[in-house]
Order: C-alpha cells, then sequence, then structure tokens
C-alpha cells in the first residue's frame, strides 16, 4: 500500500511539471493567434503553480524550488530533453523512502525521548518501563475495567505535535469497545480504570502502531462512561 502511495505522489508530480511545460508551450502561441485572453493565461497559471507546490509539498523540505523552475525552463526552451517517466518514477520512489525512513527513526528517538521525561514524573503512573504511563485526570468509582471488559468511552488521540487523531467527543459519538480487541498499549493503559476516570495515556509505538504510524508516539485521553 506505501509503495503504492509514493508511486501515485510521484506520478502526480511528473505528470503536473510535465503539464506545466506543456501548457506553457502552448500558450506561447497567443503571440501568433492565440484565442485566449491574457486573463485565461494568468488564472491558469496561477493554478498550476499551485498544484506544483501543493505536489512538491510531499517532498518537502528536501527539494530547491529555484533548480525545479530551471530545470522547467531549460526542458521548455529545449536546452535539457524530457526525461523517461519511469526513471523520475524510480528515483522519486527511491527518495521519498529514504524520507521515510529518516522520520521513522526521528519519530523513534523523540518518542523515547518523551517517556523518558515523562518517567520523572510523581503525578504519573508506570505500566512498562520506557513503553507505558498514565496520569490520572479524574477519579472514578465502582468496578474495575479489565481485559475482557466491553466498556463504553469517550478517547481523544493525539500525537507529540499535539495533532488530532481522532476524537469521539467531537463526533459526539462515544464508542464501545472491547479491549481485548484494541492495541496493547491501549488495552493495558484503559485496564483498572474505573467508571467516570479520566487517564491521559502514553504510549510508546511498540504498543501502539509501529511503523504503521511511522513509530510516532500515541497519546490517548480516556474517559469511561459505562462498564
Amino acid at each position: 500500500m506505501r509503495k503504492t502511495t509514493v508511486l501515485a505522489c510521484s506520478l502526480i508530480l511528473i505528470f503536473i511539471l510535465v503539464l506545466v511545460v506543456l501548457t506553457t508551450k502552448f500558450f506561447q502561441k497567443k503571440e501568433t493567434g492565440s484565442s485566449f485572453s491574457s486573463e485565461e493565461i494568468h488564472h491558469i497559471s496561477e493554478h498550476l503553480g499551485h498544484l506544483v507546490v501543493d505536489t512538491l509539498h510531499e517532498y518537502a523540505p528536501h527539494y530547491d524550488l529555484e533548480i525545479v523552475i530551471q530545470t522547467i525552463r531549460r526542458i521548455e526552451v529545449g536546452k535539457e530533453p524530457l526525461k523517461a517517466l519511469d526513471v523520475c518514477q524510480h528515483a522519486l520512489f527511491d527518495f521519498k523512502c529514504k524520507m521515510i525512513e529518516a522520520e521513522t527513526h526521528q519519530n523513534l528517538v523523540a518518542a523515547e525521548r518523551f517517556l523518558t521525561s515523562i518517567a520523572q514524573r510523581t503525578d504519573v503512573v508506570e505500566v512498562k518501563k520506557n513503553k507505558l504511563y498514565y496520569e490520572i485526570l479524574q477519579r472514578g468509582q465502582g468496578r474495575i475495567i479489565n481485559r475482557e471488559s466491553s466498556p463504553l468511552l469517550h478517547f481523544m488521540e493525539t500525537n507529540l505535535e499535539n495533532k488530532v487523531i481522532r476524537d469521539t467527543r467531537e463526533e459526539n459519538e462515544p464508542l464501545k469497545i472491547k479491549l481485548s480487541e484494541t492495541i496493547a498499549g491501549f488495552c493495558q493503559g484503559v485496564c483498572g480504570m474505573q467508571i467516570g476516570e479520566r487517564r491521559k495515556i502514553y504510549v510508546h509505538p511498540d504498543l501502539a502502531y509501529g511503523k504503521l504510524s511511522r513509530n510516532q508516539l500515541s497519546i490517548f485521553e480516556v474517559e469511561i462512561l459505562e462498564d
């Protein structure tokens, strides 16, 4: 799936760059009788620019915009031949893979550094050393949730950048979840909670989504509504 996604992005980028070159040549015919107005040319050129930049962001910050523009201009005036599509595809795919590997490693380092700092706090409970911690935001009462429970709960999942992955309160729809079927870190972090209790759970990628999330730390804020 990842290879297909990267390849699709590469194809889109190549297509857009070729489109820019061909469109530029097409619009240059305006001087010899094109029926397009200068306003129309300006309008479509702006949109092409936005498409190129949006695609380039897939490779940010690892590209030089000036080189991209210079290459388009050299191809457009015939100073450089247009490379074969498969050559560009392979180059972009290989580089995207390197970017993903680097990001995955950096995320793991950041996650472990963060968990090391969390472990020093006196208000945090250690479930598994260097892997899983939680803090109690609000205490509950009643029967204790265990691995075989299917509690009704609200949760918000975020990462170290505070990006919200999912928030059931925002969706206004609590979930009834069988804990034994959830990721290890979530299951172990929720076990022991009571009705009305809220916890913030910090999960190492090894107990969460691993490389599927490029080794991002998972942070869950959970409230048990019913057992």
